[in-house]
């Protein structure tokens, strides 16, 4: 679940890195974060929901799979970045989406 909490033109604060601006700032189930750019490549919710059926670009094939995570994070990653999906492919592999595009990952064309 996304929450945002707060909109304004330049939002700073008491948990904010000195001189970091932020027009928002956004309630993850994780914590609270702040996104740094009003587009719609940081801002726009996401193109799936968990349990949707996607494909996902291997680099040199697509593979079918579902989605069984938004908003991914592993412990190795730095606080602020996020994968946008974690997704469980058919062979049984987890793999994350780093972005949410169509070049990485779309809807299954069959199910």
């Amino acid at each position: 679940m996304i929450q945002l909490v707060r909109h304004c033109d330049s939002l700073s604060g008491e948990s904010m890195p000195e001189g970091m601006i932020a027009p928002y700032q956004v309630q993850l189930e994780r914590g609270l974060i702040y996104v740094p750019l009003d587009k719609d490549a940081t801002v726009r919710k996401l193109r799936f929901s968990i349990g949707d059926r996607v494909e996902c670009n291997m680099g040199d094939t697509w593979e079918d799979g579902t989605v069984v995570n938004l908003m991914y994070q592993e412990e190795q990653m730095p606080e602020e970045l996020f994968m946008p999906y974690q997704l469980k492919l058919d062979n049984g592999k987890l793999v994350c989406a780093p972005v949410d595009s169509d070049g990485c990952v779309r809807r299954a064309l069959r199910c």
